[in-house]
């Protein structure tokens, strides 16, 4: 059974080839690279986050609230399929949730050592790792890779974003219908 709490780090800028030849080079099997669209969703409470992933594997609905952030990030973590993510997505703003943002990536998930790895890829900007699992594991294996925890960094995604220059994003204003693309300058 999966553990309702998620602990994970998360790397930026990194090299995404060398590391996927690291990973592999180490024993990591690679489980595949899917390409996602992830909605999320927020009523204005920063506690915890709500989010609508779409990838050719479903759409899954996932709750997010953060516990604790330290060395690690640690957040509660509930998922569920959801068989029409477009109408979920209307029925969370009927709920009162406006939605943030949207952004498309590429992801590429590994098991490596004793955690999961996953490399993602955006449009505009260098790759992110996020490497997940006991926090035992997760320095070990960032350091097998030939990287630091101290370069690991503990904001969330969009508050990575927002401290990017000259990267496209796109983002969905909430008194706005329409999509709209921001670059930051």
């Amino acid at each position: 059974m999966k553990s309702d709490y998620e602990i994970e780090v998360k790397i930026f800028d990194i090299d995404r080839e060398q590391t996927h030849k690291k990973i592999l080079a180490n024993g990591g099997e690679h489980l595949g690279t899917v390409h996602q669209v992830d909605r999320v969703f927020g009523n204005g409470d920063t506690s915890f986050s709500v989010r609508v992933r779409t990838s050719s594997q479903g759409t899954i609905f996932t709750t997010k609230r953060l516990v604790a952030r330290d060395q690690f990030k640690v957040r509660e973590e509930l998922e569920v399929a959801v068989n029409d993510g477009e109408t979920f997505a209307k029925q969370l703003c009927v709920m009162g949730f406006h939605q943030l943002f949207l952004v498309e990536k590429e992801r590429s998930t590994y098991r490596y050592q004793d955690v999961v790895v996953t490399i993602d890829q955006y449009p505009g900007i260098q790759p992110l790792m996020e490497i997940e699992g006991r926090k035992e594991d997760i320095e070990p294996a960032v350091a097998s890779l030939g990287m630091s925890i101290e370069n690991k960094v503990i904001l969330d995604f969009k508050n990575y974003l927002s401290q990017i220059h000259h990267s496209t994003i796109i983002l969905f204003h909430k008194k706005d219908a329409d999509l709209r693309t921001r670059t930051h300058e």
